[in-house]
């Protein structure tokens, strides 16, 4: 038996194994469930020149069983609806003075969750990953905070004030906080600001990490034992290598 870590076990299946097979060479009753793993390597174009088999060579004998195995395994989470990120820290590295970037993730998050994930997205970012040799890059610099401004350079002014609507209820609304004729900002005034530009695609991307290593902890449990050549070694996630007072190496 060779004892293995779940992230590199992958790694081996997807690209030295499964590379460059058809499911005529392997046979359509020693595929089972693992067809949908093929399936999604083939629309990530996942056979890689200089990596594995060229793409226009075939190989002419079966694969390891457990690296079928491992692609049914794969293929089983094409519809895995359990793997949930919040959002939750995912920028505390980042210096949110005006909460901006906060209600903003906030916002995403709805976003998001309205959304859904799209289909396959577990098998597909498994299978990316191994191929990749690396999960999906969390690393993103601290967007530009810029204040709303009148003209693009003047940072603009706003207040809160209260007024009755056509039913006599009073209610509160935003304002123009500057007196012009004072040529001064009124009292309590104050500035709004907002992000220079989407944090989306970063966000996604630490979201992408955390359920990948949620994934690989739930491919480590369900294929445990289940290997004939392969004793899988204990796996940690590392939900949130982003913290100040960790280390920005990636997780094995």
């Amino acid at each position: 038996m060779k004892t293995i870590t779940i992230k590199r076990l992958l790694e081996w299946a997807f690209t030295e194994e499964l590379i460059g097979r058809s499911v005529e060479q392997i046979g359509p009753e020693r595929v089972g469930s693992a067809w949908g793993a093929f399936e999604a390597m083939e629309r990530l174009g996942c056979i890689i020149q200089g990596s594995g088999t060229p793409s226009d060579q075939l190989r002419i004998y079966e694969p390891h069983e457990d690296a079928l195995t491992v692609a049914s395994a794969v293929a089983d989470m094409a519809h895995e609806t359990g793997i949930v990120s919040t959002g939750a820290n995912i920028f505390p590295d980042w210096i949110d003075a005006h909460g901006v970037i906060a209600a903003e993730v906030e916002r995403l998050n709805s976003v998001l969750n309205i959304e859904g994930p799209k289909p396959n997205y577990l098998m597909h970012l498994v299978i990316s990953s191994a191929i990749l040799g690396r999960g999906p890059d969390w690393h993103a610099d601290t967007p530009r905070v810029v204040a709303y401004s009148y003209n693009g350079k003047t940072a603009a002014w706003f207040i809160k004030r209260r007024r009755q609507d056509a039913f006599g209820r009073w209610g509160e609304y935003e304002d123009d906080g500057f007196d012009y004729r004072k040529r001064r900002p009124y009292k309590g005034a104050y500035h709004k600001y907002r992000l220079d530009g989407s944090i989306r695609g970063a966000m996604t991307a630490r979201i992408d990490w955390q359920v990948w290593q949620s994934a690989l902890l739930m491919l480590r449990d369900s294929l445990a034992g289940s290997l004939k050549h392969h004793d899988l070694l204990p796996f940690h996630p590392d939900l949130h290598p982003w913290l100040p007072s960790r280390s920005n190496a990636a997780a094995e």
